[in-house]
């Protein structure tokens, strides 16, 4: 009767311990996706990017599936000099996309 008890202890505490391990794996991954934004910069301001970019369009994978985190969401790419800018420093010209400061190199002539 008392074996029984111990074999289901057992099994408890093996079940705990693969839940805390699968949790610190999950810690783990999440701090590697922030240390790859990380790398993302506005190159004018230096803010950080804060999302990872999201494919579109393809319903056949799970919304993680889609996140990729080799490119910033949140920054867009210039296409004069072809480095990444937030919101508030890329503007439209000409139909493209382009950082504040080409934009002012383009406006010095």
């Amino acid at each position: 009767m008392f074996w029984k008890l111990g074999l289901f202890l057992d099994e408890r505490l093996e079940s705990l311990r693969r839940v805390i391990q699968a949790l610190g794996e999950d810690r783990a991954a999440s701090r590697q996706q922030r240390q790859a934004l990380a790398q993302f910069r506005c190159h004018v301001c230096g803010r950080k990017a804060t999302r990872p970019y999201v494919a579109p369009d393809q319903p056949e994978l799970s919304p993680e599936e889609r996140k990729d985190y080799n490119r910033p969401g949140d920054l867009s790419t210039c296409k004069r000099c072809g480095k990444y800018a937030c919101s508030r420093h890329i503007y439209r010209y000409k139909g493209e996309l382009i950082c504040k400061s080409c934009g002012q190199d383009i406006l010095k002539g």
